[in-house]
């Protein structure tokens, strides 16, 4: 395991890097990217965010600002990326070739040569804060911006339980630097299109209940997918949780046929990491993820039999 000061110095001591975000980036994966390659062209070095998928314009406030530069890489760097099968169809370039991995999932297979993995950060924007503070480079408004961004979607805009005291005075610190925290969570939480509106009505409608509606199961088709684009699918894996007496809300969300990507968030002491990782998949203790390869039905049953086992492994069954 790396700390953040041998981090540092590998960056300090080369160049040209190219910096590695998962498929279907979030507010963390972007923010974490573009901070840290914002902060190393100002270190004059040559570094670039890559993503085998489009990167969402809702990030343009600070996306914009950070030029993507062309060169050939030499060091390759993954932020927020938990497995080189997140990178999607970068895997095949780039899954062998990762010198640096700076995380904050448990789940982390730790695939880099060098790993830093810090669980307790709320959000990777938090180590991505304290790898700058390490570099000496001084956060400007562009920085402040993409790393709040991370931090504030990562925590539910600082409502999720992996919400610290660290977390608040990270933020508490980058809104003193310039980040434009009000605007951002308008944009982050405030703003919703008619058609997402009407997907989050159609998902709302299809919930089960489950283990004496303690487990409440969301399906989003490919067809309420193709309503909207797919950013303003973020949020919709936290609806079935929010309903009251629902410990395990499980999303099950339709890919290509018979392909489902799944979310589970989950109320302690249920662990979600631990029901994913039933099915090949990981995460946070109270957010995690999966893919499962089969028909709706067997896919239900088999996220169904995964809660099960946890619950009864929590002591929560019966």
């Amino acid at each position: 395991m790396t700390d953040l000061s041998a981090a540092a110095a590998f960056l300090m001591d080369n160049d040209n890097f190219t910096i590695l975000l998962h498929t279907s980036p979030d507010g963390d994966a972007v923010g974490s990217g573009y901070a840290l390659c914002h902060v190393l062209q100002q270190l004059s070095k040559h570094v670039r965010v890559i993503c085998s998928d489009p990167i969402p314009s809702r990030y343009a406030y600070f996306t914009d600002k950070v030029p993507m530069q062309q060169f050939d890489d030499e060091c390759v760097i993954a932020v927020d990326l938990a497995d080189v099968l997140l990178l999607g169809t970068l895997r095949e370039q780039y899954g062998e070739r990762v010198q640096l991995c700076i995380d904050h999932h448990a789940s982390n297979t730790g695939y880099a040569e060098r790993n830093f993995i810090n669980p307790m950060a709320a959000a990777n924007c938090e180590n991505v804060y304290n790898l700058i503070k390490q570099l000496g480079v001084p956060i400007d408004s562009i920085t402040a911006d993409a790393l709040f961004t991370g931090i504030s979607t990562d925590t539910g805009c600082f409502r999720y339980s992996n919400c610290t005291a660290d977390t608040h005075r990270i933020a508490a610190h980058l809104i003193e630097l310039g980040a434009a925290a009000g605007e951002i969570n308008r944009i982050m939480f405030e703003t919703k299109s008619r058609g997402r509106i009407e997907v989050e009505r159609m998902a709302l409608e299809s919930i089960e209940y489950h283990f004496g509606n303690r487990c409440a199961l969301m399906t989003v088709t490919n067809e309420m997918r193709q309503m909207i684009d797919s950013i303003e699918l973020d949020g919709l894996a936290a609806l079935p949780r929010q309903i009251e007496g629902v410990q395990i809300g499980v999303t099950l969300k339709e890919m290509n046929s018979d392909q489902y990507k799944v979310s589970v968030r989950t109320h302690a002491p249920i662990n979600a990491s631990a029901i994913c990782a039933r099915l090949g998949g990981g995460g946070h203790a109270r957010a995690a993820g999966c893919q499962l390869h089969m028909s709706a039905e067997e896919a239900k049953q088999r996220l169904l039999g995964a809660v099960a086992d946890e619950m009864e492994q929590s002591g929560c069954k019966g």
